[in-house]
């Protein structure tokens, strides 16, 4: 027997409980089922897709919950598309592999018997229902056909119902979602997390396979492709120009409106790279603008799999979704405008102090954690205050900018640049090793060299202290204060050599510019003894002569010279009777000529460049056997042997050979073989034994020209 089917039970339950289609489907389902029982197999209905008439929604027994975008089917040569295109009535089909054979359509991936009835509105297949069954199928004059035949009239009076309820339900899931993911994206700060969060909800939210954003470049006007799912191998190629590129995305990013393109393949809007492609059909461009229209890029979208889901509906979905994205990379770009403005230095355009200051409360504790290593340069612009007093600050201003750009131009892009203070940069290299920083140093100091080798104005050019320090997790803590410590080593010796150069060159100007204090004394000095600066550059010579001969390095032999010129800078404090005196000293006078070391050192006290030059100035009147009384005693301490500082020793026998060479007030010079028989007299007692031994035999050689070389002066300097 077959079953009672409850014909007006069904239908009224269709008309009035029935809203979307899966609520339909599951209801005509359970009447199936209560009505056949065991005999009942599945059910499908198939549903012309009203806005895209090529395409079928379907919906199965077993593949349920309904989605509507990924649950639709492109008519083709299987046995639904041909039930939707040929059926004018109920057909029962009791075996579906040998009914497509004969129709040569796709086969089956089910062989059950099969009814299908059409669901036709205003004499138009609109879709079809199908039941699979084990039984009924012996006549089409059963029962079960005639009621699947009247459920699918009745089915047909209301998809149009159905199908506004499917765009009303999904307009409103959607707009939910849009409003939520509005105000995920509203809340994030940087660009990068926005972006993140419109191409994860317009795949996750809206339903696309592969999304696309390029963003404009406010610098170049360019279109760049800024990130992506799906088209990670092309985005590098996305750089156009906006205003001339023929690339939809420029298009869209110029004009401000949206653009399909259904015909992927053979439209040259798009690249060659995309176009290959075989699984992509139709594609949409969307603009990406802020509230006030400002076009920030655009968005493109796109399927894998045809099934028609770039409906006018889901257009205007993504195009909302895309106004709201485009608002918060507005508002994204504006924070990180305000955040740039507080992190950057606005005379220089480089980071300023805050910011790093908080890149080293990261970078600390990483380096602490994964003992990566971490190199930092301090960098001081040399003379900057005299700079700015002798040129004005408009001229400073422009000499900070340049350094700025000179750092930015020659460091590599994962270093971090920073005006730390006044005149002072840094530069942070992060898991960059000690080797590593010195070739970034050395690139900085080159292009120092080339700036200035091409500025001829003294007023453009400038010169770099940098102080290098690399550290790893045992002694990260102390980077900052080592590399300021390097650089103002660097400072100290970088003062020292100029100082050197300008007594060397005599040039007045150039001494008060490295040491107004010192300049200020031997201008005093010179005064007192007009010969003073040709005594202590004989000395130097001399003093040099022996670093050359025992290999001293060269940082001891610029020490050396600079102790050379300035060894006598004491005797300011002596008056010109004193050091002018015709006849031999008083023992009172003596005493007073003796504290010229200890006043030299004073008066250097402040100068940290001059440290070592201090300590060779204090001891160059100490004698190699201590003797600290009697006839020429040592002093001011009485050191004797290894105690005497090595740079001490050898100004001792320098000084005191050109003083026995140069005319006195009280005495004639000695010829130059009685002053070298008086130094090999005082070996081992004045003069340090070693440093005799290599000066006597340079003496020698030089003697029949020493008249030529060191013209003899009426000096009036005392021992």
């Amino acid at each position: 027997m077959y079953p009672n089917f409850e014909y007006d039970k069904i239908h009224r339950m269709i008309f009035t409980e029935c809203m979307g289609y899966q609520d339909t489907f599951q209801t005509i389902e359970t009447c199936l089922r209560n009505s056949l029982g065991d005999d009942f197999r599945s059910l499908f209905i198939a549903i012309i897709d009203p806005e895209a008439e090529n395409f079928y929604f379907l919906l199965q027994s077993h593949a349920l919950p309904f989605h509507y975008f990924k649950d639709k089917y492109p008519l083709s040569d299987n046995l639904i598309s041909y039930a939707i295109d040929n059926l004018t009535g109920a057909l029962l089909i009791p075996d579906p592999v040998a009914y497509c054979a004969e129709k040569k359509l796709q086969p089956p991936d089910y062989a059950e018997s099969l009814a299908l009835v059409p669901l036709v509105i205003h004499k138009k297949t609109k879709g079809v229902t199908g039941c699979f069954f084990h039984s009924l199928g012996a006549s089409e004059e059963n029962p079960f056909l005639r009621f699947l035949d009247t459920l699918g009239k009745n089915l047909s009076l209301i998809l149009e119902k159905l199908h506004q309820y499917e765009i009303m339900t999904q307009s409103l899931v959607e707009m939910q979602a849009i409003s939520e993911i509005g105000v995920r994206m509203y809340q994030a700060k940087k660009l990068d997390v926005v972006l993140r969060e419109i191409i994860d909800n317009v795949i996750e939210k809206l339903g696309f396979d592969r999304v696309l954003i390029a963003l404009i470049d406010d610098k170049t006007h360019k279109l760049v492709g800024r990130i992506t799912r799906g088209y990670e191998d092309v985005l590098h190629l996305v750089d156009y120009p906006v205003s001339t590129s023929h690339d939809v995305l420029a298009e869209v990013a110029r004009s401000g409106k949206t653009i399909i393109i259904e015909d992927i393949r053979n439209d040259r809007r798009i690249p060659e790279e995309i176009r290959k492609r075989s699984d992509i059909w139709q594609c949409a461009y969307v603009p990406l603008m802020s509230s006030e229209g400002r076009i920030w890029g655009a968005l493109s979208a796109d399927h894998k799999v045809n099934r028609g889901q770039i409906t006018l509906h889901r257009l205007q979905v993504l195009e909302e979704f895309a106004r709201h994205a485009g608002i918060a990379i507005a508002n994204a770009r504006l924070y990180e405008h305000v955040e740039h403005i507080s992190q950057v230095d606005g005379l220089t355009g480089v980071y300023n102090r805050q910011y790093f200051d908080g890149v080293m409360q990261r970078e600390i504790p990483r380096v602490k954690r994964y003992n990566h290593p971490l190199s930092l340069l301090m960098i001081d612009i040399c003379d900057f205050k005299d700079f700015n007093d002798k040129y004005g600050h408009v001229v400073g201003d422009e000499i900070l900018r340049k350094v700025a750009r000179l750092l930015m131009e020659n460091v590599r892009e994962t270093d971090i640049v920073a005006r730390y203070g006044g005149d002072e940069f840094v530069v942070l290299m992060p898991d960059t090793s000690e080797t590593q920083a010195k070739m970034v140093q050395e690139r900085i100091e080159r292009a120092v060299f080339l700036h200035n080798s091409r500025e001829t104005e003294s007023h453009k050019q400038f010169r770099l202290s940098p102080g290098l320090k690399s550290a790893s997790s045992h002694n990260v803590d102390s980077i900052l204060v080592e590399a300021d410590r390097a650089m103002y080593k660097g400072k100290a010796s970088h003062i020292k050599e100029s100082l050197l150069h300008a007594l060397i060159s005599s040039d007045a100007q150039e001494v008060e510019r490295w040491d107004k204090f010192i300049a200020n004394i031997l201008r005093i000095l010179g005064e007192k003894e007009p010969h003073f600066n040709s005594h202590s550059r004989r000395v130097m010579n001399y003093a040099v002569k022996i670093c050359q001969i025992l290999g001293l390095d060269p940082h001891f032999l610029e020490t050396m010279s600079l102790a050379a010129l300035i060894h006598d800078i004491g005797k300011i404090s002596i008056s010109a009777e004193i050091l002018r005196s015709t006849s031999h000293l008083t023992n009172r006078e003596y005493e007073i000529v003796k504290t010229h070391p200890a006043m030299g050192v004073d008066l250097l006290k402040g100068t940290d460049h001059l440290k070592e030059v201090r300590e060779i100035i204090y001891c160059h009147h100490e004698r190699w056997d201590g003797r600290a009384e009697g006839v020429f005693p040592g002093y001011p301490q009485g050191l004797s042997g290894d105690q005497i500082p090595l740079g001490s020793r050898i100004l001792k026998v320098a000084d005191s050979y050109d003083a026995m060479t140069s005319l006195r007030p009280y005495s004639t010079p000695m010829p130059p073989n009685e002053a070298i028989a008086e130094v090999l007299s005082e070996q081992g007692k004045s003069f340090d034994p070693q440093i005799v031994r290599v000066f006597v035999p340079y003496l020698r050689t030089i003697t029949s020209s020493l008249s030529a070389s060191f013209p003899l002066v009426q000096d009036h300097f005392t021992i």
